[in-house]
This record gives C-alpha cells, sequence and structure tokens, in this order.
C-alpha cells in the first residue's frame, strides 16, 4: 500500500482497498515479485486516472 501511496502522491482511501488487494493477489502467482507491484499499481484505474498537479 505504500508503494500505491507514493505513486498516486496521496494517502490511499477505502475505496483504494480493493485494487490494493487485486494487486497483492497478482503479484502472490508471481512469488512477490517488485515488478508484480509495480506493474500492478500502473495498470490501477487510480493511477491511470491520477490528474497532475498544475503549478
Amino acid at each position: 500500500s505504500n508503494l500505491m501511496a507514493y505513486a498516486l502522491g496521496r494517502r490511499l482511501e477505502y475505496w483504494d482497498q480493493p485494487a490494493v488487494r487485486r494487486i497483492v493477489e497478482r503479484a502472490e502467482s508471481n512469488e512477490y515479485r517488485m515488478s508484480s507491484f509495480i506493474l500492478g499499481v500502473v495498470a490501477s484505474d487510480a493511477f491511470r486516472m491520477k490528474q497532475a498537479a498544475t503549478n
């Protein structure tokens, strides 16, 4: 969940938990490789729909 929070640039909320669980489940099938976690975060809706900060 820390990786997801870092990638999103915000604290995780309760609605992020299903995505976190899916990422962990998929990583489990890949022997918990770091690349599985990173790919899971990048593929998540929360990350793909993240808005860039504007100055």
